[in-house]
Formats: structure tokens, sequence, C-alpha cells
């Protein structure tokens, strides 16, 4: 008898541990979006939409969507705005973040935002150094690609550098990458003027998508987490 109620112990104590290993499993993981314009959430989504709003729709639902990137944001309001270290001391092990840059660094215009490239480089990089620490899992976007107002079918060279930079340090640190400018200016050379419209709200194609819009760069990202086998997301991603 005695045998039988230490083997039951353990049996109860074996359910117990698979039992309590599941619930942490199913835990929800967080995936964090900071960054500049074309990640930040819009407050009249009936007119445009972020990328990562849609891109939210293809991801299981596992998973819960903090959104902290602002209109005209960018590296220095993040650090100075409190959202890095919001995201620091909030994030789950385990976290994803989004980061999209490299639209307003560049702006001249713009002082509280506007950063050198190595700078901004210098930056960039600290900041995948505290990630790292914190466990927190970062996937790097370079900016959605622009052409020019009279859209003439010529690239708009308006992230230039401060693209390089995205794609080059996210290539130093060994971070997954979206590289949004480069498949986004494909689609552009290619599409005609009512599609073009129909994606974009400013005439320079700046800074602004349509759901629409916000629906075809969502599915250029799926397709580039499915493509590149970026795992933090990709395992994530419900199969169409």
């Amino acid at each position: 008898m005695a045998l039988m109620l230490h083997q039951a112990f353990r049996y109860l104590v074996v359910l117990l541990l698979v039992t309590l290993s599941s619930l942490a499993s199913a835990k929800p993981v967080g995936i964090w979006c900071a960054g500049d314009d074309w990640i930040a959430v819009p407050e009249d989504t009936a007119v445009s939409l972020s990328w990562v709003q849609p891109l939210a729709d293809s991801v299981s639902g596992n998973a819960t969507w903090v959104y902290l990137a602002e209109k005209g944001g960018g590296i220095r309001s993040l650090l100075s705005g409190g959202q890095w270290q919001q995201i620091l001391s909030d994030a789950g092990r385990g976290d994803m973040l989004l980061l999209q840059l490299g639209s307003n660094e560049r702006r001249e215009d713009m002082p509280d935002s506007y950063l050198r490239p190595d700078s901004f480089a210098v930056v960039l990089s600290q900041l995948l150094v505290e990630a790292d620490k914190a466990k927190l899992s970062v996937v790097l976007c370079t900016p959605v690609a622009g052409l020019t107002s009279s859209y003439a079918g010529v690239h708009y060279p308006c992230y230039g550098a401060y693209a390089d930079v995205i794609r080059r340090v996210a290539a130093q640190k060994r971070v997954p990458l979206l590289d949004l400018e480069e498949v986004s200016f494909g689609w552009l050379q290619n599409a005609d003027e009512d599609r073009v419209s129909s994606c974009f709200l400013t005439d320079d194609r700046f800074y602004g998508l349509t759901p629409e819009g916000a629906r075809l760069v969502a599915d250029m990202a799926r397709n580039l987490i499915l493509k590149n086998k970026i795992k933090q997301l990709a395992k994530y991603i419900i199969k169409s």
C-alpha cells in the first residue's frame, strides 16, 4: 500500500510539473513596436494604418502587441521620451521588438530628431547591446521607400546613409532585418500611379499609409519574415 501511495504521489508531482510547464509556454509573447512614423499607429485608423496593425492579423493569438512608436519620432525621442526604458523594464524575457528607424534621423530641419549617420550607428548599436542584456529579441526595419512627388518612377534617395546604417548594424550585431525600403522600392518601380495613390496618403509618399497600403507593406514584411526564416516571428505567423 505504501509503495502504491508513493508511486501515486510521484505521478501527481510529474503531472503538476507538466501542467505548470504548459501554462508557462502558453504565456503570450510580447511584440513591442517602436520607432518612427512608418510604424506609428495613427489616431484615425479609418484613414490611415501602420503596417504592423494588419501584420498582427497574420500572427497567432498567443501574442500581445504593444505600440509605442510616435509620429515624428526616432531614436532620440525613443530615449528622451522614456519609451526605451519602458521597453527594457516591462518587456518579458523572450519578448520581441520591431524597431523601425531612419526616416527622421536624417531630417536636419528637425533638431530634436537629427543625428549624423555615424552618431546614429553608435546609438543604434548601443540599444542592441542593452536589448541583448535584457534578453529582448530585436528585429530592425528600414523605412518604407518613397518616390519623387511628380511620380517620375525614380527612386527618391531620401534615406541613403541612414538605411545603410541599419543594414550594417544589423549585420554586425547579427540581428534580423526587415529591409522594407528595398522591397517597397521594387514594388514602387512597377506600380501605376493610381495604385500608388491608393496606398500612400501624401503626394511625396512619405510617412502615411492608407489601410490598403498598410496591408500591402504588412504582406511584404510577412513574406520577408518567412523567406529569411526570422525565427523570432516566423513561428507565430499563421500560414495562409
